[in-house]
């Protein structure tokens, strides 16, 4: 949750000054202000794991949570982009790559070069899972089952929501 705060008050101070972060800085707030990480802590709570901390600070866990952060973040910018230009919103992802100068054709295909990316370090990172046993190997399967879900519901969310401002438009 310190995270979350962090990430959203930087938005907030950027938008006050009328800052434009760099994609870097932007992308790096996105994934503590999205608010997909909270949700992981709460997948070892709703699923009842004993998962000891320190496997959650192994290397493939943590890039197993940035991945499926950045897969909420990178689907939810394409999906929205249209609606949130509209609003003049610019912390999404797409504007800040045509605030950089790019047309939107590109700015969308830069995008989606990095939500490939993720699909590719996914599969890397599973084949980095060290086993740990099979009481622990089992719950960490649910923890990544888990964090699958956290996008996949977003995914789902975000095209529902689409979908229904569009016909109301």
């Amino acid at each position: 949750m310190e995270n979350y705060c962090i990430g959203t008050l930087e938005h907030v101070d950027r938008e006050s000054h009328a800052e434009l972060p760099s994609i870097a800085e932007q992308l790096a707030t996105r994934r503590r202000s999205s608010g997909v990480t909270p949700l992981f802590a709460l997948l070892e709570y709703a699923h009842s794991l004993d998962i000891p901390d320190e496997i959650f600070e192994h290397p493939s866990i943590k890039e197993i949570e940035r991945i499926g952060t950045d897969l909420v973040v990178f689907q939810n910018d394409i999906i929205s982009y249209c609606k949130e230009e509209a609003e003049g919103v610019n912390h999404n992802l797409v504007a800040i790559f045509r605030i950089n100068g790019m047309p939107a054709q590109q700015a969308f295909e830069a995008v989606n070069a990095l939500l490939r990316k993720c699909y590719r370090d996914w599969y890397l990172a599973l084949a980095d899972l060290p086993q740990w046993g099979e009481k622990i190997d089992a719950q960490v399967q649910k923890y990544i089952q888990g964090v699958q879900d956290v996008v996949l519901a977003n995914l789902n969310w975000r095209c529902v929501i689409s979908f229904h401002i569009s016909m109301c438009t």
